[in-house]
């Protein structure tokens, strides 16, 4: 097998697809650009999908051609096009378009509890469909029903009951769905009419394209209803279930009996019972009239029109979570081209959602399936935590990554919906394309194989169903409901850290497409293309009959079923005595331990002992077209290294598949006692790609030990030496606080952010983040250009040291009157920074004070004023000054050097480019390893025109440092004064590449975890989770280790000349100057925490 090929000549289908957020107006000179920039990051293609912020009429005709005519550009330069089905999510609602006739809104069935003195049959709505005496009890920490009965206007009740009446209501409107609701997905023929306004819109304006230019579509997270759910219910969320018209009807069809005379225990258990049949009956009727209503309909269409669907749904993470919004996405996922997943961050959590749609992907033979990465990540994630995140992905089976997301524009709120780093606006852009290069290799080599055999888990999703109850959804006083989450959590988790493979059966999809075949020990049960030998149960309160008859055949033939743990309680909802049953007197008994693994793996040709007490390190067994092995072994902690053993049975010739890199090299092994043996340390995070090929008995040879690593001379010396280094563009300070003045009335000094709020709750105006612009303006006929207050905005800050080059910036400049210091600014564009919205204005130097300053915006408030941060840049540092009552920015002087240390606390505390330092080192073989790699994306270590990034654990590498010449500045490298030049100097350079996390935000927001979870909420949260004091990331080189291989003979110094470019109009002179000493050959130093460093 041609390994090299496999990773070198890369498919572009293999490549990742960018989501490209559509926001503010479409410029579709910019959107290739950014396209351009997305294909040397390493994206392969892009998905449009319409974003918070958006200006440009979503589903007009001018939005559908832009479309199609940047689609049809972006194939011309080799990249694929997609188009996502929703203004933002969930999908269903055409930005509320489709929801605007009554009769497609989704509704709810929910109840109210009245004392029987305040009722009357007489007062009842006409949307009452039960009324019902009941007696209700308090138990096991949640309301119970004692009894209760139907009642009509003719039949008494106990005076000391109450009465439930439950009634048909409409989900309340939100101003995310443009002021509008979701849709009826559980209607037909609301469903048809979104898919009119969205889908034939398309098909009517730009369906030429489908399929050509236009690939696909990508169905944004649709939901089947709330159950028991905030999602869009309303303020009575915890008694709402979904409801259609035709509910009613196929519930009785389906179970036999009438929901109305039962209606009670769809809120409510029934005293002594931890379980409702009703709600479980209720929940499987619903879920189905979804898969028919929504789920198919929608496949078809895309089938008949030549799309590629893709498609992940709410609620996918948990059991709890697809009881209370989506039920069973594993039905669902049978009926998409491309099943995904939404995994926005880093946890655990999600592994049983991948293993679901993976599991469905094997099955049903899909052409792939997808992640949707990164979404709750922020602007602050590093290469490393990117690559931690999706690792595990990629191991388990998914091979096509979507990246959420790559922005059109910051312009306002964009800069805060659900931002990533990875989009062009980061200053790591031009190395990001490491990242991607190495999970496209994987999903090539995931391509390229076939997974090995099986074991089949029952899916216990269902069980959930019948725990859901009223007020207590997500069961957190019920101890039963949380052990179900838990087992589910533990099962997939013992599975994967003891690597065995195995796959999800859900028993709806079971119940119409499994068969058992064979006898003996060639008993199968087949599910679409997959055969399992193997089937486990865990974790179930009930099993469906129809599972029921599936196992009991299967066991009656031969075939292996484990039951671990408690056997289920129940049969369709029904209390049995599972233990009597044929089916559990031929299954074997286990419980969740190491007797398990070998009972479910007992002849694995591969083990992998770990020198620690919790499995970390697994492996995945896959094979090549010609027969060879491909291993794929990772490390699942991501915080600490695991040294491990790997032993394979036989012997194989090892090539180590470096990922990374994309290179193969064999691998020295020992072979013993018919055994091929790898010692391997495995970093934090860290993986191992291998291909095994069986050897031969007459090309076998000694194994030759492993050459260790020459002991290289190493020094530990702390050192305080500073660094010459420049920044690849101008420091920055943000002013995002101020005193804000309405109508002449001073109203204090707040976040900008919250000013904004206060603002609009005076004068009746919607969230920016709520009715998008293009709805507001085309839709609802409000005027962005109707002034309702004039307002004024005044930012202070210090200044210790005025700089040479100084401007604001802001977006939309021409809004404003910008004074500073009360001398009108003149408002002359000199250009752009980071972001086309964000405007650069020169500042000079003369209007500024030498203490405090004050830079005032006056304007006319109008329902779309950009009220945000503003932004000076340039030549300067700036110091944070704080005390119990305030904090404010002085701007200082930029230091000469930098330390090893937190750049924050040297003048930089918001910078988010790039640094590049300067080490002296004298000509030879260094290693350098970065021990702090959470305080930047990635490092890059320059010598002699060459290069080596480093992203990933353990985070070192080794370099040859040669004479080189380097450019040397203090700032922005476009300027063309007081620039430094050094010629003939031997040394390195080492380029951090920051994130725009403490440019960005969130800066006001309490953390409970460093692991930040960048929701909207977060950049301007409410007052008991805002911090006044700004919360910042370290950032920078905290630590870097330099050693120095002596084998290499060291240079002896050399005399250097020093010029001094003074300016572009002026004589360069040159002058001789002394050289500092060069820096110890081996360093480590320690972290810097000074709070004023001086030069």
């Amino acid at each position: 097998m041609d390994i090299e090929k496999i990773i070198t000549k890369i498919n572009n289908d293999d490549k990742a697809i960018a989501t490209l957020s559509l926001s503010g107006e479409i410029d579709k000179e910019e959107l290739i650009k950014q396209a351009e920039l997305l294909k040397q990051m390493g994206m392969g293609g892009v998905v449009f999908h319409a974003s918070a912020g958006l200006k440009s009429h979503y589903m007009s005709k001018d939005w559908c051609k832009d479309i199609q005519a940047i689609a049809t550009i972006l194939k011309e330069k080799g990249m694929r096009a997609y188009i996502a089905d929703e203004d933002r999510r969930p999908g269903g609602m055409c930005g509320s378009i489709a929801t605007m006739n009554p009769r497609y809104r989704a509704k709810s069935l929910t109840f109210e509890i009245v004392p029987k003195q305040k009722f009357s049959f007489s007062a009842l709505s006409q949307n009452v469909v039960g009324v019902y005496s009941v007696k209700i009890v308090r138990e096991d920490g949640i309301d119970k029903l004692s009894y209760y009965y139907k009642l009509n206007d003719s039949t008494s009740y106990k005076t000391d009951d109450d009465i439930m009446i439950v009634s048909i209501k409409e989900n309340e409107a939100s101003e995310f769905y443009n002021n509008g609701y979701y849709l009826d997905t559980l209607n037909s023929e609301a469903v048809q009419y979104f898919i009119s306004k969205t889908h034939e819109k398309y098909k009517q304006d730009i369906g030429d394209s489908f399929g050509k230019e236009i690939l696909g579509i990508y169905s944004t997270e649709p939901i089947r209803g709330p159950m028991f759910s905030p999602m869009f219910s309303g303020s009575d969320w915890q008694k709402c279930c979904p409801y259609t018209y035709d509910t009613e009807a196929v519930f009785e069809e389906r179970w036999g009996y009438d929901l109305i005379t039962r209606l009670p225990e769809l809120f409510f258990f029934m005293e002594g019972e931890d379980y409702s049949i009703v709600t479980a009956h209720y929940s499987e009727v619903i879920n189905n009239q979804f898969l028919n209503a929504y789920v198919i309909p929608y496949y078809e269409w895309c089938k008949n029109n030549n799309l590629i669907l893709f498609a992940n749904f709410a609620g996918e993470e948990t059991l709890t979570s697809q009881a209370m919004l989506t039920g069973s996405c594993m039905s669902y996922y049978r009926y998409c081209d491309i099943p995904g997943v939404d995994v926005p961050y880093f946890t655990e959590e999600y592994w049983g959602m991948m293993k679901q749609v993976t599991s469905i992907k094997r099955q049903f033979n899909k052409q792939s399936c997808f992640s949707l990465n990164y979404g709750g990540t922020g602007w602050g994630a590093t290469f490393a935590q990117y690559k931690n995140l999706a690792d595990v992905q990629t191991y388990l089976g998914i091979d096509t990554r979507l990246i959420y997301k790559a922005s059109s524009t910051l312009a306002q709120v964009a800069k805060r919906d659900y931002p990533t780093g990875v989009t062009t606006q980061s200053a790591f852009y031009d190395e990001y394309s490491y990242v991607e290069n190495y999970f496209t290799r994987l999903s090539a080599l995931n391509k390229a194989t076939e997974e090995s055999e099986h074991i089949l888990v029952i899916h216990p999703g269902l069980s959930a169903w019948g725990k859901q109850v009223a007020g207590d959804c997500e069961g957190e006083n019920r101890k039963d409901y949380r052990e179900l989450e838990n087992k589910f959590a533990q099962m997939y988790s013992f599975l994967i850290r003891n690597s065995i493979d195995f796959d999800y059966g859900d028993e709806l999809i079971m119940a119409e497409c499994a068969k058992v075949k064979g006898m003996g020990k060639n008993t199968t049960l087949k599910i679409g293309e997959c055969k399992y030998k193997t089937i486990v149960v865990h974790g179930m309160e009930t099993m469906r009959q129809s599972t029921f008859k599936l196992l009991t055949s299967f066991a009656s033939r031969g075939g292996k079923v484990v039951f671990v743990g408690d056997l289920p309680k129940r049969l369709n909802g029904y209390k049995t005595n599972f233990a009597l049953s044929e089916l559990a007197k031929r299954a074997t008994r286990s419980e969740l331990n190491k007797e398990l693994a070998l009972l479910l793996a007992p002849k694995t040709f591969i083990r992998v002992d770990e020198y620690g007490s919790e499995k970390n390190v697994c492996f995945k067994k896959r094979i090549f077209a010609d027969g060879s092995i491909f291993l794929y072994v990772i490390n699942l902690n991501k915080e600490q290294a695991v040294d491990a053993m790997i032993k394979i049975e036989g012997d194989y010739k090892v090539e180590k598949i470096d990922v990374r890199l994309g290179v193969v090299e064999e691998m020295r092994v020992v072979r013993e006692n018919g055994y091929t043996i790898i010692s391997y340390l495995f970093e934090e995070g860290g993986e191992l790609a291998l291909s095994l090929t069986k050897l031969e008995k007459t090309k076998l040879f000694e194994a030759k030990e492993e050459k260790g690593r020459e002991e290289k001379l190493f020094e530990s010396i702390t050192t305080d030496t500073l660094l010459d280094y420049k920044l690849s563009e101008p420091n920055v300070m943000v002013l995002d606080s101020a005193q804000y003045v309405v109508n002449g009335d001073g109203r204090g000094e707040f976040d900008v952010l919250q000013i904004d709020k206060f603002i609009r709750k005076e004068f009746n105006l919607f969230a920016r983040e709520g009715i998008q612009p293009y709805f507001k303006k085309n839709v609802m006929g409000i005027s962005s250009d109707a002034v309702v207050a004039d307002v004024e905005l005044r930012f202070r800050f210090a200044v210790r040291s005025k700089p040479s080059k100084l401007q604001i910036v802001l977006e939309e400049p021409e809004r404003f009157v910008i004074t500073v210091n009360d001398r009108r600014l003149s408002q002359t564009k000199v250009g752009d920074w980071i972001d086309k919205s964000f405007e650069k204005i020169a500042l000079p130097s003369t209007y500024l004070n030498i203490g405090e300053n004050v830079i005032s915006l006056s304007f006319k408030l109008s329902d779309d004023t950009p009220i945000e941060p503003i932004y000076l840049i340039g030549d300067f540092g700036v110091k944070i000054i704080r005390n119990d009552t305030y904090e404010v920015n002085e701007i200082v002087e930029l230091p000469q050097k930098l330390a090893i240390g937190d750049v924050t606390k040297q003048g930089l505390p918001y910078y988010g480019g790039k640094i590049y330092y300067y080490l002296p080192l004298e000509k030879g073989y260094y290693r350098f390893s970065f021990p702090s790699p959470r305080t930047f994306a990635c490092v890059k270590i320059k010598s002699a025109n060459k290069e080596k990034t480093v992203a990933f654990a353990p985070f070192t590498c080794e370099a040859k440092i040669a004479q080189a010449e380097r450019d040397y500045a203090r700032h922005d490298s476009s300027s063309t004064s007081d620039i430094y030049e050094m010629s003939e100097v031997d040394g390195a350079q080492i380029e951090v590449d920051l994130t725009r996390r403490n440019t960005f935000g969130p800066l006001h927001y309490k953390f409970k975890d460093e692991n930040e979870f960048a929701e909207p909420y977060v950049f301007a949260p409410n007052d008991e989770d805002f911090s006044k004091r700004k919360v910042l990331q370290k950032s920078g080189l905290l630590a870097l280790g330099v050693e120095k291989l002596p084998k290499h003979k060291e240079p002896e110094p050399k005399k250097k000349k020093w010029r001094v470019l003074k300016d572009e109009n002026e004589e360069t002179e040159q002058i001789e100057m002394q050289i500092p000493e060069k820096l110890p050959h081996n360093i480590i130093t320690d972290i810097v925490h000074e709070e004023d460093l001086k030069s």
